[in-house]
Parts: structure tokens; sequence; C-alpha cells
């Protein structure tokens, strides 16, 4: 786990999760509603950016569109780093959906629906919520965000719940394979 600790407690599922997250590249989380999904991977993502000694880090939260990002993380950031932002460490750029961390760390909120103006950027973290109902999910990850994660060997959580066989199953999938690189 990160050295960082943002005061979240987590709950024995999400524990599994993070020791997994701290092991592996691609931690794919297939969780009922409720547990905790986005609440845990906005914290991941704060640690972790609070936690990297370059100030470039780049941290991305995906949904399917920029209204769901903001309405279903939006304020987990503002809560779990609502303590550093009091005291000037922490600014949230409502504009922008950024965090801006005092480290020069980046925390953004993506969507699916405007992939193509991803693409060029480069990721160190990045967290994909609710894969199953984007439309483009296949293209998107496997032409604009997953080469965006290359250079600096990004980590991804995939979170979300069970919607079919579709998109989220092959990152299930591909999540009890051998982690790739």
């Amino acid at each position: 786990m990160s050295v960082v600790y943002t005061g979240l407690q987590l709950r024995p599922a999400q524990i599994v999760i993070r020791r997994r997250l701290a092991i592996f590249r691609f931690v794919v989380a297939v969780c009922h509603r409720r547990l905790g999904k986005t609440c845990l991977a906005v914290d991941w993502l704060a640690e972790e950016g609070l936690s990297k000694p370059f100030s470039d880090y780049r941290g991305y939260y995906f949904c399917t569109t920029q209204k769901q990002a903001k309405m279903v993380s939006w304020h987990y950031f503002k809560q779990i780093l609502g303590p550093l932002a009091l005291i000037g460490l922490v600014q949230f750029n409502e504009t922008e959906l950024r965090v801006d961390m005092p480290n020069g760390a980046k925390i953004y909120l993506g969507s699916a629906e405007s992939i193509e103006n991803y693409r060029g950027i480069y990721i160190d973290r990045l967290v994909l919520d609710e894969v199953g109902s984007w439309p483009n999910a296949e293209y998107a990850y496997a032409e604009v965000l997953r080469p965006a994660m290359a250079d600096r060997e990004a980590h991804a959580l995939i979170i979300g719940t069970v919607k079919g066989l579709i998109q989220f199953y092959n990152f299930y999938q591909y999540g009890i394979n051998p982690d790739p690189k």
C-alpha cells in the first residue's frame, strides 16, 4: 500500500482489492452495487498521486460520460482530499474537473464519450468505471487509453457491476490471466 494515508476506512472486500492493486498492474473488480468501488478507486488515485515523487503524475477516472464521472466521483475526491484543501495543499478545479496536488500531481475526470480528446496524453494511474456501459469500450481502451499507459507502465483499476457478456466481461477475462506488460 502507499505511504500516504487518506483516512478512508476500508471494508474487507476493499482491502482485498487494494492488496491486489499493490501487486498487479491491472486489477478488474466485478462487485455488487454499494460495495464502495468508486470510493475505493478515488482513494487509490488520491493516495497514489500524493505519494509519487515525480511532479508530472497523471491519474484519470473515466466513466461513460463526463456528467457521470462528476456525479459519481467528484464528491468523493472532495471528501477524501477536503482536509488538504482546507489548508491550501490541494486545489479542485471545477471547470476542468481536475485535482491539483501539492507535489504537482494531477487527477482528471474523463469520459468515454469524448475519448478522442485524450489521444497523446500519458497516464500513470487509471480507473475505468462501468465499462459495460461504454458504447465504444474496446476502441477507447485499445486505441487511446492503453497506448497512453504504455510509456510509464501505468496501473489500472477496472471496476463495475455485472452487465452481460460485453466488454467488461472481456476485461474480467484479461484479469484472470497472467498480468500483461
